[in-house]
């Protein structure tokens, strides 16, 4: 949002609350705080790995994979453009759920897919509405848990939708932005090891409130990564980015998710039932964030904030009348309640 907006309303970015951004409130971690003060000047006068061979094998081992099986990039925005310019071809079927992550589209678009929609009763993503579009060649972009609506698709809804994919020779691309909010979250090593024609990407923006350290990162087999490093442009991910995610591969960072994780979970349960006590329908949602609806989204930000609160509208999304709010500490969230039970 920009500096001249906020001022309109009275106040300065230091004062609003940003609930439109789902980013863990309690980072960053202070071990990504301390890695950045090791920072000397000598650090920024070489090139950096090109490949981030380093990080990649310290990412397999996390994963119980093979470097050869991982891929870096600047951010997952650089992985999704990598995918899009490596299989998306002159009328590529490419499937997306209705209501999704809105750069997986125009990426596609951009190099010449057909889009097709895949339905979602209800607001929730429905496997049979999915693989009904899927045909010879195509590409399925999957959000899981998918933003913005939160609801997570089961090991076993994943399984049918890559019988689908095996059988009409097409990709399965699983993005699991929201992966580490998950509890007891699927590793896909086994399909991954299988061979099967799936990328999943992942970041670490999210989970430990990040985001201008861009750094994205994709699991698949051999061959799959292999053709994405010959799409990639070198020298994609700093120094400085490439060794404050290692210091995310550690105990001390599995501990810090770890009381995060339950933090969230407290705090999610208390702001949904306070939320619905006021007459508001939410959406599941397995993820940190939640998505309500109101009769119109735009106006429900602007009269928000009003009071200091930054929710997003979900009209991008094809949803003009939700609005989607991260979880946040239990002071803020309180606030937030406050101020939707004035505005509805």
């Amino acid at each position: 949002m920009k500096e001249e907006e906020i001022k309109k309303y009275g106040y300065t970015p230091s004062e609003i609350i940003d609930f439109s951004a789902s980013l863990n409130p309690y980072g960053p971690p202070q071990i990504v705080m301390d890695e950045i003060k090791r920072t000397k000047k000598q650090d920024i006068h070489y090139y950096p790995d090109s490949n981030s061979q380093h990080l990649r094998k310290k990412i397999a081992e996390k994963n119980n994979l093979n470097p050869q099986n991982i891929i870096v990039t600047a951010g997952m925005s650089e992985l999704i453009d990598l995918i899009a310019q490596t299989y998306v071809k002159d009328k590529t079927p490419v499937i997306i759920p209705e209501h999704t992550y809105g750069e997986y589209e125009p990426s596609s678009k951009l190099n010449g897919a057909v889009i097709k929609k895949a339905s979602m009763p209800n607001h929730q993503l429905d496997v049979n509405k999915i693989n009904r579009q899927v045909e010879k060649n195509s590409v399925v972009f999957i959000c899981n848990p998918n933003n913005p609506t939160g609801d997570l698709l089961s090991p076993k809804d994943i399984k049918k939708i890559l019988e689908k994919t095996k059988e009409t020779n097409s990709l399965l691309v699983i993005d699991e932005a929201y992966h580490d909010f998950i509890e007891n979250p699927q590793t896909h090593k086994e399909i991954i090891k299988e061979k099967n024609d799936v990328i999943v990407m992942r970041t670490y923006t999210k989970a430990y409130n990040i985001p201008g350290i861009r750094i994205g990162y994709g699991l698949s087999n051999k061959t799959h990564i292999k053709y994405l490093l010959k799409s990639k442009i070198p020298w994609n991910v700093g120094d400085i980015p490439q060794r404050v995610i290692k210091t995310l591969l550690t105990k001390e960072a599995d501990l810090f998710m770890d009381k995060t994780r339950k933090k969230l979970k407290e705090n999610k349960k208390h702001l949904k039932n306070d939320i619905e006590s006021l007459g508001l329908e939410t959406t599941t949602s397995k993820a940190n964030f939640l998505t309500i609806k109101v009769k119109n989204a735009r106006e429900t930000r602007e009269k928000l904030l009003k009071h200091g609160l930054i929710v997003r509208d979900c009209s991008s999304f094809g949803m003009p009348q939700h609005i989607r709010i991260a979880v946040r500490r239990k002071n803020e969230n309180k606030k937030l309640v406050k101020a939707l039970k004035k505005t509805i």
